[in-house]
């Protein structure tokens, strides 16, 4: 079961998944709670908590195997599959004198599970793109990037974008492997062939 947002759920010993859709309280606080004695908090009324009317709740139901749950890039993309929309956006920042001398990569593409595409922009040189990326993982993850159209230059930068390292190129300069340590975030300043 996948949710926009955050839900209190059980799964029971019988194999029932229990999920709280709303919650509504009458007083911050009560004392006569058979699952607690006594007062959490002030007791004061809360009308306004009530959630009088109706509600419109999203909800989405994805099978899934053991394999997916041990891969939570598959989960969020599921998630993402289900509530996060296409959208376009104009990237400003590509002016049409840099589109023109910059020739695009194509397609990009992040591999590698647990790895998380955090930006894309063009570098401040003026020359090529950034791709920012974060492992959101505890453990090491080996990952590339995979290009529609072949580099001629891939360096691992800071976030300032200095201290190249120079990064190996497979396939004709449109793959790029790396390997990304636990919870890191990664700069890479990327040129076109």
């Amino acid at each position: 079961m996948l949710a926009p947002g955050f839900f209190e759920f059980e799964l029971t010993a019988d194999g029932d998944l229990l999920f709280t859709l709303l919650r509504a309280v009458g007083e911050l606080s009560r004392s006569d709670l058979d699952c607690r004695p006594g007062h959490a908090a002030w007791p004061m009324p809360t009308p306004l908590a009530q959630c009088l009317g109706s509600s419109r709740l999203e909800l989405a139901l994805a099978p899934i195997t053991e394999q997916d749950t041990a891969a939570p890039s598959r989960l969020e993309q599921l998630w993402e599959d289900a509530f996060v929309g296409l959208s376009t956006r104009w990237l400003r920042q590509f002016s049409e004198a840099q589109v023109a001398r910059t020739p695009e990569l194509g397609a990009i593409e992040l591999q590698g599970d647990g790895l998380v595409l955090s930006t894309l922009k063009s570098a401040e040189s003026g020359e090529g793109i950034i791709l920012r990326c974060f492992n959101a993982l505890e453990s090491p993850v080996e990952g590339a990037i995979v290009l529609g159209s072949p580099a001629r230059y891939v360096a691992r930068v800071r976030a300032d974008e200095s201290h190249p390292i120079p990064l190996p190129l497979e396939r004709g300069g449109r793959r790029v492997p790396f390997r990304a340590e636990p919870r890191a975030t990664l700069s890479f300043h990327l040129q076109p062939a």
